[in-house]
């Protein structure tokens, strides 16, 4: 929620008018500032419920998430219910949405259990399923529909498959409904090896594309996409196995998934992402700043000034010593320690290098007025 979801939220008012050439309604007048108010609030007010295990915290938490994702899944709803361009990356993204939804019903009837009410739905595992929904529903369904219009534009790669793009995401979104409505053994077996075959797909070609980029100078956000994309396939067979002998599985192997799925994929895209889109956005939005004054184009930061390859590569080795880390104490405990240090600096040193594309974006900003 603090930053996974911060992030996610935030990147489609930016990426939905790029890619369907509308925006979300009311977006960076009210209901952005609205949502990063109510997000925030709520993430700490949940974290402070466990942390303390305060009913009081938690109730409220419920009010504010549950408030923060109304508000968002229906300004988004109701744009993506309209017919819009985008093509494939919209149709991801409308199931993304969808699961979004179903994680978000899902987390706030558990949180509702934990105050002490009754949980309503029938499902077996239902902590499970949250889970699987919100990574292989939300975030990857989200990433691939982003990625789409995103890879072959900043990267210069081939277009992904047609066929691909249209049935990977409907086969991943297929799986999770059937997934989430049954217990038959083997109905759910066969459900999971479809989701395991359509996301190892999405990442073979992927990783295919990047490999047949026309520019093959160094650029740290293709290592992201590359490490993560890496990350997700170890994950899916990490998957596959417990599938396939669900004997095997002990919990450090979950939690080795789990690491996989989170760290592994999903941060290590979404970091490489903001060192692209993060200077690219505050660059646009100063060109733009300059309509009535052209000569003053002159004197704009470049992208690589507004956030230096240097900061880039340091977070990338970073950011891999910290996975390394995780995965290594899920072997040999003790290291749990060192790799939360490694963890704290690697968000830490993002957090650092958006402050100063932020600050140097409103020097620049100051200096045209």
């Amino acid at each position: 929620l603090g930053f996974m979801a911060m992030v996610m939220v935030g990147a489609l008012f930016q990426v939905l008018p790029v890619l369907s050439g509308h925006s979300i309604d009311g977006g960076q007048r009210w209901l952005a500032p609205t949502l990063h108010l109510l997000l925030t609030s709520g993430t700490l007010a949940l974290a402070g419920g466990f942390l303390f295990h305060s009913n009081g915290l938690r109730l409220t938490a419920l009010l504010l998430l549950g408030a923060t994702f109304s508000l968002f899944i229906g300004a988004l709803g109701l744009r993506l219910l309209k017919p819009i361009g985008g093509g494939d990356s919209i149709f991801a993204i409308r199931l993304a949405a969808l699961s979004l939804l179903a994680t978000i019903v899902l987390g706030m009837l558990m949180l509702w259990s934990y105050l002490g009410g009754p949980y309503p739905l029938s499902l077996h595992q239902p902590g499970v399923v949250h889970l699987r929904v919100a990574l292989f529903g939300w975030v990857l369904l989200l990433i691939m529909g982003v990625s789409y219009q995103v890879i072959p534009m900043f990267h210069v790669t081939p277009n992904f498959p047609k066929f691909a793009a249209r049935l990977l995401p409907g086969l991943i979104f297929l799986a999770l409904l059937v997934m989430s409505a049954t217990s038959i053994p083997w109905l759910l077996d066969g459900a999971a090896t479809v989701l395991i075959l359509a996301a190892m797909s999405y990442g073979a070609i992927t990783l295919e594309l990047f490999r047949r980029r026309k520019r093959k100078i160094t650029d740290y956000t293709i290592r992201f996409w590359q490490l993560g994309l890496c990350a997700l396939l170890l994950a899916l067979l990490c998957y596959g196995l417990a599938v396939v002998q669900a004997d095997w599985v002990q919990p450090r192997d979950e939690l080795r998934w789990g690491i996989l799925m989170v760290p592994g994929f999903a941060i290590s895209i979404i970091i490489g992402m903001l060192h692209k889109i993060a200077p690219f956005l505050s660059w646009l939005h100063l060109q733009r700043a300059c309509l009535h004054q052209p000569m003053a184009m002159i004197k704009l930061p470049t992208m690589h000034e507004l956030l230096p390859v240097r900061r880039a590569r340091i977070q990338f080795w970073l950011h891999s010593a910290t996975l390394g880390l995780l995965l290594l104490a899920t072997v040999y405990p003790p290291l749990g320690a060192i790799a939360s240090f490694a963890l704290a600096a690697d968000f830490g040193w993002l957090g650092i290098s958006l402050v100063q594309v932020l600050r140097t974006y409103r020097q620049a900003l100051a200096a045209l007025n």
